[in-house]
């Protein structure tokens, strides 16, 4: 008997979830998740499109699992949150030698412009920034490339994505502003409390 097929909404975080040339997908998060539906006895349908195409479908019940989503208060009201399934590392960095940032309410004091992704939480500390001292990106990859080409003074990134799409740019100019570096714990939502609770003892078998 074939297992029974859910379809998953994401957002496109290579090397974490992406589509390759050929119209696969690929990635650590995708392969990780799709390994754990399949000790549930599910197959994974995956779509991968910008967060806000992905969460309309999403609670419009179009999928029926969302993942690599992070909490916040407005979230936890409408949303069913698995466990953690991984911590993400953000950093902030710079394209610039000389950048130094004692503080992020430096970023406002001095009239810097910070990248971020637009549409994308990065935390109460850096989204309280006023958006006027912003830049937001499209993708991970021009952000990466912004900071690069110190269109904007320093930017928000995921590590890994930023070491893969730094490598595919040929960036080497990227330097981490170390003491603002911060982990953010990585979810799967759902409509159904049942499914959560049997992802997630999946989960701590793993």
């Amino acid at each position: 008997m074939a297992n029974k097929v859910l379809k998953l909404g994401t957002d496109p975080f290579p090397p974490y979830q992406y589509y390759q040339a050929d119209g696969t997908i690929a990635g650590l998060d995708y392969e990780f998740l799709k390994n754990v539906f399949a000790q549930m006895g599910y197959d994974i349908d995956v779509t991968i499109k910008d967060w806000p195409e992905i969460q309309p479908v999403y609670d419009a019940k179009g999928y029926d699992a969302a993942f690599q989503v992070s909490k916040t208060p407005e979230r936890e009201k409408k949303f069913i949150f698995s466990d953690i399934f991984r911590y993400a590392v953000t950093e902030v960095v710079t394209g610039k030698d000389d950048l130094c940032i004692a503080a992020l309410k430096d970023i406002v004091d001095r009239g810097l412009t910070l990248g971020v992704m637009a549409g994308y939480t990065n935390g109460d500390e850096i989204d309280a920034i006023p958006a006027e001292y912003k830049k937001g990106y499209p993708t991970t990859l021009a952000l990466i490339e912004g900071i690069s080409k110190r269109e904007v003074d320093a930017g928000v990134v995921d590590q890994g994505v930023k070491e893969y799409q730094a490598k595919l740019l040929g960036a080497e100019n990227l330097r981490v502003l170390d003491k603002f570096t911060f982990k953010r714990a990585m979810h799967v939502i759902f409509h159904d409390n049942a499914l959560c609770a049997e992802f997630n003892r999946a989960l701590a078998q793993r």
